[in-house]
């Protein structure tokens, strides 16, 4: 059994979720599509079905939402990414006793130190 395979048996509901919404968001810059920041959630967009525009902040309001409504616990936490210096995004939840990370640059749920290290986050604040 993979890695991803492990951690989606464990947190299926979690792992749908995300391969729900990953599949339905297209990424769009705010600067591109509204001209500044703007944060929203799509999640009744995915829910419908649909595909969604937006970027790191909208996916994941959008997945938060959708967590939410399956009483699943997330933190949005605001991380800086170390080869480019830019901040970005992701979802810190807690699923049983482990903590995964949402991350748009990523096809796959990972727990959070495999993806903080793997993806050379350097934690900034918790949203």
């Amino acid at each position: 059994m993979t890695y991803w395979e492990t951690i989606c048996t464990t947190a299926s509901l979690l792992c749908g979720i995300f391969d729900m919404t990953y599949k339905q968001f297209n990424y769009v810059s705010d600067d591109i599509q509204y001209g500044w920041d703007y944060r929203v959630s799509h999640a009744s967009t995915v829910k419908a079905g649909n595909t969604f525009d937006g970027d790191c902040d909208d996916f994941v309001y959008t997945i938060e939402e959708l967590l939410g409504e399956a009483n699943i616990k997330s933190f949005k936490y605001t991380v800086r990414v170390y080869m480019t210096n830019q901040l970005h995004m992701i979802l810190k939840v807690k699923h049983h006793r482990e903590w995964y990370m949402v991350d748009n640059r990523y096809p796959a749920i990972r727990k959070w130190q495999d993806g903080i290290m793997g993806s050379m986050y350097t934690e900034v604040k918790r949203d």
